[in-house]
């Protein structure tokens, strides 16, 4: 590799800008209110000032690389990223409420949603190093692989808090529903929301090697049984709304016992 220590760190710098612009688009579209537990930027300012903010990152960001060896085969890539980046935002926003998904659709999502993306900040720095071609094909390999393994274990840490959250709701309802439908105890039903799902887990014999219980699979059973249940008619989208369930209480546990 040749020795460009002066042009990596602006280019690392570029490439998070462009990541922080990306999810600052992300929330404008989503009208998200929360990211990383801090109010969003459009809930600060509003929608047309993040809007602006996110345009104006996007191009200081181009500017870092204007000055970046082989910076023509570098803004060719990017062009070509923030493609795909669009396409894939645009198939997800047409597929939200589409029950029928495949996984290929949701391959194909989350390769446009992180995977091209680490993807290319392996790639550059290859191509800004005068790597050879096998060597830079080899660098974004290593980033695609990254992104998917990222994203996809990120969604399955969104299903458990989903899972926890739906607890905590239903706990606060109805307690004494929830500790015959797992078989808790008392001391099992105070415990945190993670714990508890920890504690079902184990009640379904849930485990992994050494003992330990197998999360991803409890949260996705509870927020499958919960889909199921008169509790299901209130949108798992919409989790600030869990309180105003009224109906889960009628459920037949037998139901749901697996």
């Amino acid at each position: 590799f040749d020795n460009h220590e002066d042009y990596v760190i602006p280019l690392a710098a570029s490439m998070e800008m462009i990541h922080m612009t990306s999810l600052i688009h992300d929330d404008i579209v989503d009208d998200s209110d929360v990211r990383r537990g801090q109010a969003t930027l459009n809930v600060l300012s509003g929608q047309r000032y993040a809007l602006h903010t996110g345009d104006y990152i996007l191009t200081k960001a181009l500017q870092l690389i204007n000055s970046a060896p082989h910076r023509e085969r570098v803004m060719d890539i990017l062009a070509k990223l923030s493609a795909e980046m669009c396409h894939g935002e645009i198939q997800r926003l047409l597929s939200i409420f589409d029950p029928y998904q495949t996984v290929e659709d949701y391959n194909y999502r989350i390769d446009r949603k992180t995977a091209l993306l680490i993807a290319v900040c392996c790639q550059i720095g290859a191509v800004i190093s005068s790597a050879d071609e096998q060597m830079i094909q080899l660098f974004y390999d290593f980033g695609y692989n990254l992104g998917m393994a990222f994203q996809i274990k990120d969604d399955i840490l969104d299903i458990e808090e989903l899972a926890c959250g739906l607890l905590s709701g239903v706990r606060a309802i109805y307690p004494q529903r929830l500790m015959e439908r797992y078989k808790l105890d008392e001391q099992a039903l105070a415990l945190p929301p993670y714990d508890l799902l920890q504690a079902i887990g184990a009640k379904r014999g849930m485990l992994i090697s050494g003992g330990e219980v197998d999360t991803e699979r409890a949260a996705k059973m509870l927020v499958g049984e919960f889909r199921a249940s008169k509790w299901g008619r209130i949108s798992l989208e919409r989790p600030r709304q869990r309180a105003e369930v009224t109906d889960w209480e009628g459920d037949d546990a037998d139901e749901d016992e697996q």
